[in-house]
C-alpha cells in the first residue's frame, strides 16, 4: 500500500503537495490526509481530531458547499477547487486541485495530461519504488489506463518496455539522466528514452518521461543506409578497378605459365602470383562483405590497429595515385565497439580526406593508446582544411560543400552519432590551406577480444588415414578439392550434390572422418545434408563451405551457431589445420569458430 493506515507521521509525497489530498480504504472509510486537507476541515467546521465521513458522505457535503450542486467546482472558504478523483490497490486518493484567479494550475495539470510524452512520479521512500502519478500518455504507451499504473512497482513497468536491467541509480540520482530502451514484442521493435529528472530535497521522489524515440530510431536507420549507400558508390569504382587488375594479373600470368609449361621454375612462379592474386580478391571481397552489412551488431572487444589495418584493402583502390595512404598502428589497442560502424567512420573519414586533396598528398591514419585508458583513431589528410564557419556546421546534417549531386551531407553526422554511441569523443583540427586532423577517442577495454588465432603446425598437411564425403555441385571446385585433399594422404569420396551424398555414404562400410559440403547445392542443401548424415554418422564431423557469408543477409541458407564455416576461396592450409583439429577432438566436443576478416580463430 501506498499509505500506512491511520498513520500520523503522513507520507512524505502528499504532504509535499500543496493540494488538499485525502485517502480512503478500500471500505470507503478515511485514512489518511495531509496538511493542506485539514486546514479544508476546519474551514468546513471539522472539529480538532474529527475525521471525514465515509468517501460518498464526504463527496456530498463537498458538492452541498459549493456554489452550484451540478458542478464539480467547490467554493471553500474563499478558494475554488475541482475535485479529481484516483483509485490504486483499492485505496482512493481524492485531491482538491484550486482554481486561482489565474487558471495557470488548471492550465498545467490539464497540459500533463495532453502531452505527448509519457510522465509517471515514482515516490522514492518506500524499497518497491512505487508509481503515485501517471499522465494518459504513459497508460497509452503501456495501452494501459493511468489509474491501473499506480501503485505498481517502477520496476514492473520499466520491464514492460523490455527493461531488465535495475533503475534504482537512475531514480535515486541527484542530476538528470536518461536510459534508452530496445524492445522486442510480437516481431516488432520499438525503442523508447527515459529522463529522469529529481524533484529535490522537498520531495523524496523522481519524475521519469518516457519519450517514443522509434521513429527517430527508424529514420536514423535510413539516414545511415543512405549514407552506406553514398560509400558504396565511391567504392564501386575502386573496387571494380582493383578486381579489374586482379583478373588482368591472373590472366596475364596464367598465359605466361602456359608458354613456359618446359620451364618449372618460371611456372611455378607464375602460379604462385596467380594464387596471391587470388587471395588479394579474395580479402577485398571479404571486406566488401562485411562493410554491406547492415543488421545491427553488437559491441566486441576487438584489436582496434588490427581492424584498421584489415581495411587497407579497401582503402587503397579508394585512392588514386597521387595520394599517398600510411597506416601506422600501435600494438593491443582493444576497444569495446562495433567492428563495422569503426569500418563505416574510417571509410567517410578517408573519403572526405581524399576529397579534400584534389591535387594530391599524404593521408595518415593512426592507431595509438593515449594516457593508459584511451584509444586514439586519427585521421590526417595534408588538404585544403576547413574555414571556420564551414567546421563549426561540418556535422550538421545534410550539410556539404560538394557539388549537387555528389553528397547526402549525411557522412560526417553519422561519424560523430557512431562516435557518441561508442561513448567516444571527437574532435578537429584544420586550418585553410593547411589540412585537416580528426581525431576520435574511444575507452579503452579492461579485456582483449575472445579469440586466438589459430597456430600453423610443421604438419598441417598431413592428413593420412582420415577419410573425407566431398559435397560440392560446381565440377571444377569438386576436383579441385578432392584433389588438394588427396594429395595430403586423405581418402576423398566425391559426391556431386546432397543426395548423391548421402546415396554414397550408405554404401561405404568404412568409417568417414568428416563430411565437407557446399551449402548452397539444388535439391538438397548443405544444412539439410549434413543434419541426415549426422543422424547415420553422428561420430563424424561436419564443416561447410560457401561464397555466400555465412548467416547474413546475403546468406540463403541459415546455419547453425556453432557450426564451422569455411569461405571460398578455400585456404588449403587453413582447410587442413581445421581438419587436424576435427579429427582429434572428442566426437561431443562442441566447436566454435569465428572468421574474422578473413582469419580463422578459435572463440
Amino acid at each position: 500500500m501506498i499509505f500506512s493506515a491511520k498513520s500520523k507521521l503522513h507520507n512524505a509525497f502528499i504532504d509535499g503537495l500543496a493540494e488538499p489530498v485525502f485517502v480512503f480504504g478500500a471500505n470507503g472509510m478515511f485514512q489518511d490526509s495531509n496538511k493542506s486537507a485539514r486546514d479544508v476541515l476546519k474551514t468546513l467546521g471539522y472539529a480538532e481530531g474529527r475525521e471525514p465521513e465515509s468517501y460518498e458522505a464526504f463527496l456530498k457535503i463537498l458538492r452541498l458547499v459549493g456554489t452550484n450542486s451540478e458542478t464539480p467546482v467547490l467554493s471553500i472558504g474563499n478558494e475554488k477547487y475541482e475535485t479529481l478523483s484516483r483509485k490504486s490497490d483499492g485505496l482512493t486518493l481524492l485531491r482538491l486541485m484550486p482554481l486561482r484567479e489565474d487558471p495557470h494550475l488548471a492550465r498545467l495539470a490539464v497540459a500533463l495530461e495532453i502531452m505527448p510524452w509519457g510522465l509517471i512520479t515514482v515516490e522514492l521512500n518506500s524499497p518497491q519504488r512505487k508509481i503515485v502519478y501517471c499522465n494518459r500518455c504513459a497508460g497509452d504507451l503501456l495501452q494501459a489506463p493511468g489509474t491501473n499504473l499506480l501503485g505498481k512497482p517502477a520496476q514492473e513497468v520499466f520491464r514492460a518496455f523490455g527493461v531488465e536491467k535495475d533503475m534504482t541509480d537512475y531514480l535515486e540520482g541527484l542530476e538528470p539522466s536518461h536510459f534508452d530502451a530496445e524492445n522486442k514484442k510480437d516481431d516488432r521493435l520499438t525503442w523508447h528514452r527515459f529522463h529522469f529528472i529529481p524533484y529535490g530535497r522537498k520531495i523524496n521522489a523522481c519524475l521519469v518521461v518516457i519519450e517514443d524515440t522509434s521513429e527517430s530510431k527508424i529514420m536514423e536507420g535510413q539516414y545511415f543506409q543512405a549514407q552506406r549507400l553514398e560509400s558504396l558508390g565511391q567504392l564501386a569504382g575502386g573496387v571494380a578497378h582493383d578486381f579489374n587488375n586482379i583478373l588482368s594479373i591472373i590472366d596475364g600470368y596464367a598465359r605466361m605459365a602456359k608458354k613456359h609449361i618446359e620451364n618449372r621454375d618460371d611456372t611455378v612462379n607464375y602460379l604462385e602470383r596467380i594464387g596471391q592474386a587470388v587471395q588479394r580478391g579474395a580479402a577485398l571481397t571479404s571486406q566488401l562483405l562485411t562493410f554491406g552489412r547492415h543488421k545491427i551488431i553488437k559491441d566486441s572487444v576487438v584489436d582496434l590497429g588490427v581492424l584498421v589495418k584489415d581495411q587497407e584493402p579497401l582503402l587503397r583502390p579508394l585512392m588514386d595515385a597521387s595520394i599517398n595512404l600510411s597506416i601506422r598502428t600501435d600494438d593491443d589497442v582493444y576497444v569495446q565497439v562495433p567492428g563495422d560502424d569503426i569500418c563505416q567512420i574510417l571509410l567517410n573519414l578517408c573519403i572526405n580526406a581524399r576529397d579534400a586533396m584534389p591535387d594530391g598528398g599524404n593521408l595518415i591514419v593512426e592507431v595509438r593508446k593515449s594516457g593508459g585508458e584511451g584509444a586514439v583513431l586519427r585521421v590526417i589528410d595534408t588538404g585544403m582544411g576547413m574555414k571556420p564557419e564551414v567546421k563549426a556546421r561540418m556535422f550538421d546534417p545534410f550539410f556539404t560543400t560538394k557539388d549537387q549531386g555528389k553528397g547526402t551531407g549525411l557522412g560526417l553526422s553519422m561519424v560523430y552519432g557512431l562516435v557518441k554511441d561508442m561513448k567516444g569523443d571527437i574532435s578537429v583540427l584544420t586550418k585553410e590551406g593547411s589540412g585537416t586532423s580528426i581525431t576520435i577517442q574511444l575507452p579503452l577495454s579492461g579485456s582483449a577480444p575472445d579469440f586466438q588465432e589459430t597456430t600453423d603446425r610443421s604438419d598441417k598437411g598431413n592428413l593420412n588415414g582420415l577419410t573425407a564425403l566431398v559435397a560440392e555441385d560446381e565440377p571444377d571446385l569438386l576436383n579441385i578439392l578432392s584433389g588438394t585433399l588427396e594429395d595430403m594422404g586423405a581418402t576423398v569420396i566425391k559426391a556431386s550434390n546432397g543426395n548423391e551424398a548421402l546415396a554414397l555414404q550408405e554404401g561405404y562400410e568404412g568409417g568417414i572422418d568428416f563430411l565437407l559440403t557446399d551449402v548452397v547445392m539444388p535439391d538438397l542443401n548443405g544444412v539439410k545434408l549434413a543434419e541426415l548424415f549426422k543422424s547415420v554418422r553422428p561420430e563424424s564431423k561436419v564443416m561447410f563451405m560457401s561464397g555466400y557469408p555465412a548467416n547474413g543477409d546475403m546468406a540463403r541458407v541459415s546455419l547453425p551457431e556453432d557450426a564451422l564455416m569455411m569461405p571460398k576461396p578455400i585456404d588449403v592450409n587453413k582447410l587442413a589445420s581445421v581438419i587436424q583439429d576435427m579429427a582429434k577432438s572428442p566426437s561431443d566436443m562442441n566447436l566454435h569458430w569465428k572468421k574474422i576478416t578473413g582469419q580463422w580463430r578459435r572463440a
